[in-house]
C-alpha cells in the first residue's frame, strides 16, 4: 500500500524508508488516506438500568375520610344500614307466612274466606325473593361492584310493584286495607332511584 511523507506528502512506494523527493525519513505507520485507528479504551462497566419499581396501589378505604367521596359515606351509610336490617325484616315476615300457611291455628279461618290462602302464599314467595336479593346486594355493596347501583334500582322497582299487587288483591277481601307500605314502597323509591342514578358518591364508590 502506499505511503506519504511527512515531510513534502509525497506519494512513496510500500516499506520505503527515506523520502527519494526531499530525503526526509518516513514513518510507514501513516497510511495514505487513512487515520490511525484509535485503540479502544477500557471498558466501563455500567450496571443494567431498571425502571423503577411502580409505587404500591393506596388501599382503598371502606369507609370515606374527611372530603374523599370514594367509599361508604353521607346518605350511602342509610343504605348501608338498610341492607343489613332488610334481611331480618324479610326474615320475619317469612316466618309469620309460613305460620299462617303450616300452622294449625288459622286452617279454619283461611278455609272460611277463601282465597286468603294464595295471597299469604305470594307474600310468602315475594318475602323470600327479596331475603335472597338483599343478601346479594349485601354482597355487591361492600364489594362496592359496579353493578351494585343497577341492582338496587332493580329491587327498589320490584318491591314498589309487588306491594302494589299485594295490597290490590287484599283489597278484594277488606276495602279497608291501608295504603300505607304502598306509599313507604314509592317513596323510597322515588328518594333513592334518583340517587343511585346521579351521585358522584356512587360513581366514585361502585368502581370494582
Amino acid at each position: 500500500m502506499e505511503t506519504v511523507c511527512d515531510n513534502c506528502a509525497s506519494g512513496l512506494e510500500e516499506e520505503t524508508v527515506v523520502c527519494v523527493h526531499c530525503g526526509s525519513a518516513v514513518n510507514t505507520g501513516d497510511v495514505l488516506g487513512s487515520k490511525p485507528a484509535q485503540e479502544p479504551g477500557p471498558q466501563e462497566n455500567f450496571a443494567p438500568t431498571s425502571a423503577p419499581p411502580p409505587a404500591p396501589a393506596e388501599p382503598k378505604l371502606m369507609f370515606a375520610a374527611g372530603d374523599d367521596l370514594a367509599g361508604i359515606g353521607g346518605w350511602l351509610i342509610l343504605v348501608a344500614v338498610g341492607l343489613v336490617i332488610g334481611p331480618f325484616f324479610r326474615l320475619h315476615g317469612m316466618i309469620i307466612d309460613a305460620g299462617y300457611l303450616f300452622g294449625n291455628r288459622y286452617q279454619a279461618a283461611m278455609t272460611a274466606r277463601p282465597g286468603v290462602q294464595a295471597i299469604i302464599f305470594y307474600e310468602l314467595v315475594t318475602n323470600s325473593f327479596f331475603f335472597a336479593f338483599l343478601l346479594l346486594l349485601n354482597f355487591l355493596f361492600y364489594r362496592r361492584r359496579h353493578s351494585f347501583p343497577t341492582f338496587m334500582i332493580i329491587n327498589l322497582g320490584a318491591q314498589l310493584l309487588t306491594q302494589l299487587i299485594d295490597h290490590l288483591w287484599a283489597m278484594q277481601f277488606s276495602h279497608s286495607a291501608q295504603w300505607t307500605q304502598v306509599l313507604q314502597s314509592l317513596v323510597t323509591a322515588v328518594v333513592w332511584i334518583p340517587y343511585m342514578l346521579n351521585s358522584l358518591r356512587v360513581e366514585q364508590t361502585f368502581v370494582n
